[in-house]
């Protein structure tokens, strides 16, 4: 299994033994901004003892407009530019390392005994991947061969990454999560950021709509039937809803689905579709502005997981319930493991975000988004979680 992918990594391992490596040296490889590894880069960059480099994965971001955009943005705030991973200067920087960090890219190599390759993987429960992929084992499945450490954030997790990724036991290490230090911070410091995407924010309420992609029968992305969810977001009866109540939903799909937004008319005041692009260019990702939100709607991402820490209303739309849980499923008993009411008509959806936005409501789900929360997030701190972890890890 995977034949190609490993030969390919035994090659590109082969320089990886010649080169010595620098303690202070460090590469931290990912496709996006705004998640665990940048964050890890963020830290590290403002500390003068290591000579760390942010590598994107080539291809990734194809506009190059918004590439230009952020190395410029880069270099304001860091006095360096990203690299490329497979340039000529990525690769030499790379091979120099001492730790290499990413959150979701499978590495090029293979860990050495003189270089620790870290996956700071991004996810909690949710659609069923790698080995437990029910159509055919996907990429990362090559997890357990191309990482030294693995962080997570509990034991529950860790046994449910032991049967994803066939990573062994002795590979992990419970800790916090860097994206912690941006979603607990102040709901006024989100809203700024917010605004400064040109969102305006002078809304009674904001609520976030975070679904996630749909695949096809080959295991691809399917952007129709994807869109085709987006369109139910927007319904008459949700648009009237948020009118009445004085409220903004901002919309924020799968990177996949950029393309796709500017064909779906909104028609109102009350709903705007947030991109990749957009944060990109400003250098932030969702989890920087997720403290910003009175509720969040979402269905199968595990973005809902980060959200219990702000202990605020989760609503899960999942029009496709019995679609989705026949062809790609879930890690876990969805229904016990979602803190929230479960919607699956735009009517139903309307409903439960008037109910919610009634100051007096009984919040039913307070205590189970508590439960799931201590059962999934073992360790969380008020601050100072991106240090922790690289504590933790043995780098500080």
């Amino acid at each position: 299994m995977f034949f190609g992918h490993h030969l390919k990594r035994e090659i590109m391992n082969i320089p990886n033994y010649f080169f010595p490596k620098n303690d202070s040296t460090i590469s931290i490889v990912s496709p996006r901004l705004g998640d665990n590894a940048f964050y890890v880069f963020d830290y590290l960059a403002k500390q003068s003892s290591y000579d760390v480099e942010f590598m994107f994965i080539q291809g990734h971001i194809r506009n190059s407009e918004l590439i230009s955009t952020i190395f410029k943005k880069f270099y304001e705030i860091y006095g360096i530019k990203p690299k490329f991973l497979r340039s000529k200067e990525g690769l030499s920087h790379y091979y120099r390392s001492k730790w290499v960090f990413s959150d979701g890219y499978v590495a090029i190599t293979k860990p050495t005994k003189t270089q620790n390759i870290v996956q700071l993987w991004h996810g909690y429960i949710g659609k069923r991947i790698g080995f437990m992929n029910p159509n055919k084992p996907d990429e990362t499945a090559l997890f357990n061969r191309t990482t030294s450490l693995f962080t997570t954030q509990s034991s529950f997790l860790v046994l449910q990454f032991m049967a994803e990724f066939r990573i062994p036991y002795e590979k992990f290490v419970i800790t916090t999560s860097p994206r912690f230090d941006r979603i607990l911070i102040s709901k006024s410091r989100a809203r700024k950021l917010l605004k400064s995407l040109e969102i305006d924010t002078s809304f009674k309420h904001i609520l976030l709509g975070a679904p996630t992609f749909r695949r096809d029968e080959k295991n691809n992305i399917d952007p129709i039937k994807s869109v085709e969810l987006l369109k139910t977001y927007i319904s008459d009866r949700v648009q009237k809803v948020l009118r009445e109540n004085d409220s903004l939903l901002v919309i924020k799909p799968h990177p996949s689905l950029t393309p796709y937004l500017e064909k779906l008319e909104v028609g109102s005041d009350n709903i705007v579709f947030l991109s990749n692009k957009t944060l990109y260019e400003n250098l932030l990702g969702i989890t920087d502005i997720l403290p910003a939100f009175d509720m969040l709607i979402t269905d199968y991402s595990s973005v809902f997981v980060d959200y219990l820490l702000l202990d605020r209303p989760v609503v899960f739309f999942v029009p496709d319930y019995a679609e989705v849980q026949k062809s790609l499923g879930y890690t876990v008993d969805f229904e016990t493991y979602t803190p929230g009411p479960k919607v699956y008509t735009p009517s139903e959806l309307a409903e439960t975000i008037q109910y919610y936005l009634n100051s007096d409501v009984n919040d039913e789900f307070k205590m189970k988004r508590q439960c799931i929360r201590d059962v999934l997030i073992e360790k969380w701190y008020p601050k100072d979680n991106t240090k922790r972890l690289l504590q933790d890890i043995g780098l500080i």
